[in-house]
């Protein structure tokens, strides 16, 4: 599917140099393995999601149990990424965030676009949601999840994008943009109060789930 809408696009999937994601889990690192032989392009990931790319999933802090279920193919990095580097493929310049939480190697992406010289700042946040079961304060699914959620909060609302797009579409409505995109261009993907709203709903969330933990009433102030 990912192959057939690359070439829907005009373009050669063959062509691919440079894979890069936001975390270490199967419906994101699923077809590297696959890409990677159909490309030979070079993969980057956050060192600490390293292990569980190549070994498939295994090394997940909470699905690894069930790698049988919610493993993938493993694949073999070919960059291993720090917190604050760049990865460049001509005038592209990204630079990856490690923002744990959802995955200990979950990673922000940061570039600029241009557009009709002007420029705006791009951010692909990730690594602040929980999924079913993960527990974030009491008996933690790792040792320090809840700093480590604190951390990459604090981070992604420092940023201040101008346009910004996510792991799963509904996040940031990139059906309602693109629709909207056909006549307004740039300005329909120009979104920073919805950035700051998605940051703000998962912080929330995250507090509530905390209190939901430690027995304290959800939506009290800290």
């Amino acid at each position: 599917m990912i192959v057939d809408s690359i070439r829907r696009l005009g373009f050669k999937a063959e062509d691919i140099k440079l894979i890069i994601n936001g975390h270490a889990h199967s419906d994101h690192a699923g077809a590297f393995a696959y890409m990677k032989k159909l490309t030979g392009a070079q993969l980057a990931v956050m060192q600490p999601d390293v292990q569980a790319i190549e070994d498939g999933g295994k090394d997940d802090f909470f699905y690894g149990w069930d790698w049988k279920v919610m493993g993938f193919p493993p694949a073999k990095v070919d960059r291993i990424l720090r917190d604050g580097d760049t990865v460049k493929l001509g005038d592209v310049v990204l630079t990856a965030y490690n923002t744990p939480g959802h995955t200990k190697g979950s990673t922000t992406w940061v570039t600029t676009l241009t557009d009709g010289g002007k420029a705006y700042t791009v951010v692909f946040p990730d690594g602040v949601g929980f999924n079913p079961g993960y527990n974030l304060a009491s008996k933690p699914s790792y040792v320090g999840i809840g700093d480590d959620y604190r951390r990459s909060l604090a981070r992604l609302e420092l940023l201040k994008p101008d346009i910004w797009a996510g792991h799963h579409t509904e996040y940031f409505d990139l059906a309602g943009k693109s629709e909207r995109a056909k006549t307004e261009g740039v300005k329909a993907w120009v979104d920073p109060e919805g950035y700051r709203r998605f940051i703000a709903g998962k912080r929330r969330a995250f507090e509530d789930e905390v209190d939901k933990e430690l027995g304290a009433p959800t939506g009290m102030a800290k």
